[in-house]
């Protein structure tokens, strides 16, 4: 049939272009939404960023000086890319207990007999969301027999840590894993672990630390504040598995 009606054709074209899909159509994650001007995109990248990332999750680096038992380092010292904090920590090697993995593993309770803390900055997209997984156990000596800890991003507590050392020895700590997710802010993160048993040497044993990003759907974390000095747990969807 032939169509030689110039009104016809316009009609016909105006229904094939209202039935057929788009060729690509951006989700509401990937859509980018115009800002008025002097508003901070808070994600994009920023430029500048000097952040490495993350590394030395299992302090495998430095190695326990030679026939030492373990190696304390105090509020200013450096275990590789972490910065040590309150009243230190310790770092064993596995002739001493033996690691969650490879060959050494931390108390966050070190020569200070004080909580001690850990933290390393480390390069992140920003809107993109990470999980962290980690080993954790405790001292088998000394009370009290719950060690606590708390993990943190950016200075907020993402993670409340406990682990009873009831059933620990010196020859099976009792290691398990925990995880949580966050959702990234600026191109650099800083993620802490800290002790937050007082008065003693013997705290939570640390190893095994992973960061990786992943996809939460999108998840948009929210803290709960109840002031400018609260430091209160932050909630999101759990990120799948990453083998």
């Amino acid at each position: 049939m032939r169509i030689n009606n110039i009104r016809t054709l316009s009609f016909l074209a105006a229904i094939v272009a209202a039935v057929t899909p788009t060729a690509y159509a951006p989700s509401l994650a990937s859509a980018h939404i115009a800002l008025s001007p002097g508003v901070v995109d808070p994600c994009k990248p920023e430029g500048g960023n000097a952040a490495e990332p993350f590394d030395n999750g299992g302090f495998e680096s430095p190695i326990v000086k030679k026939g030492a038992r373990w190696d304390d380092y105090r509020a200013g010292d450096s275990v590789g890319p972490w910065k040590v904090g309150g009243g230190g920590i310790g770092v064993a090697p596995k002739s001493y207990w033996p690691p969650a993995e490879g060959n050494q593993s931390i108390d966050l309770n070190g020569p200070g007999v004080a909580a001690g803390s850990i933290t390393q900055t480390f390069a992140t997209v920003p809107c993109h969301s990470y999980k962290v997984t980690f080993a954790v156990a405790g001292h088998p000596n000394d009370p009290p027999r719950i060690k606590t800890g708390e993990a943190l991003i950016d200075g907020v507590v993402f993670k409340e840590i406990s682990f009873d050392t009831s059933n620990s020895s010196w020859n099976r700590l009792g290691f398990v894993y925990e995880e949580f997710t966050f959702q990234a802010t600026k191109s650099a993160t800083t993620i802490t672990f800290a002790s937050t048993v007082a008065r003693s040497d013997h705290g939570i044993v640390l190893d095994d630390v992973r960061i990786r990003e992943c996809d939460c759907g999108g998840a948009v974390i929210t803290p709960y504040v109840d002031g400018p000095a609260a430091r209160k747990a932050k909630t999101a969807e759990p990120c799948p598995s990453v083998n």
